[in-house]
């Protein structure tokens, strides 16, 4: 299905791809009841619990970026990064294996009835929430993904978080200026409450 549906799978090479060509005769063995030496036992314990986390690194203003690294069929590397729209499908091809485009900044949002665009745009939190909301008489693949639909809505959180974020950082001017208005307000409206 993904081969004859996905157009990032013609586009781009993958893993079997890159495995026929070096040719390098090797075995994986997995072996849950070894560890490597001078590792902690603990370390690659099989989860027990059906719960995902997300750790989230930066500090301050510095923040990681999430990217994706893909090799064309020419060779040639190409970078994505969280908010770009294929960066769901790709990191996600089995819950997107017709490739749909994922959030991206700026999406028009569009009035429910007549379809025609609007002044607002549409955030990355409603996108989301569009996307997982059940509907009646609707198949939602996305809901049928069990353990990865988890794995899926925690590193969409995570990006819903660091959009937020950096909104927050790239709008101080205006969003101190709109702090400094309702403290005015406040005060106007205390003098106006002490003449009375």
């Amino acid at each position: 299905m993904l081969h004859s549906n996905n157009r990032y799978v013609r586009e781009f090479k993958t893993a079997l791809e890159r495995l026929e060509q070096k040719r390098q005769s090797f075995r994986i063995i997995i072996r849950a009841d070894k560890t490597p030496a001078h590792e902690h036992q603990r370390c690659y314990n099989r989860p027990k619990n059906n719960e995902v986390a997300v750790l989230i690194a930066g500090h301050d203003e510095t923040t990681t970026n999430r990217d994706i690294v893909l090799e064309k069929q020419n060779a040639q590397l190409q970078r994505i990064n969280e908010l770009h729209p294929w960066y769901d499908a790709l990191q996600y091809p089995l819950l997107f294996p017709c490739a749909e485009d994922g959030y991206r900044i700026n999406i028009q949002q569009v009035e429910p009835n007549s379809r025609r665009p609007t002044a607002k745009t549409v955030s990355a939190i409603a996108f989301y929430a569009y996307r997982l909301m059940v509907r009646a008489n609707s198949f939602n693949r996305l809901l049928r993904g069990r353990m990865l639909l988890h794995q899926y809505i925690v590193d969409m959180y995570a990006k819903v978080e660091s959009e937020r974020l950096s909104f927050i950082r790239h709008h101080q001017r205006e969003l101190r200026v709109e702090q400094y208005v309702h403290l005015a307000m406040t005060k106007l409206e205390r003098r106006i409450l002490g003449n009375l």
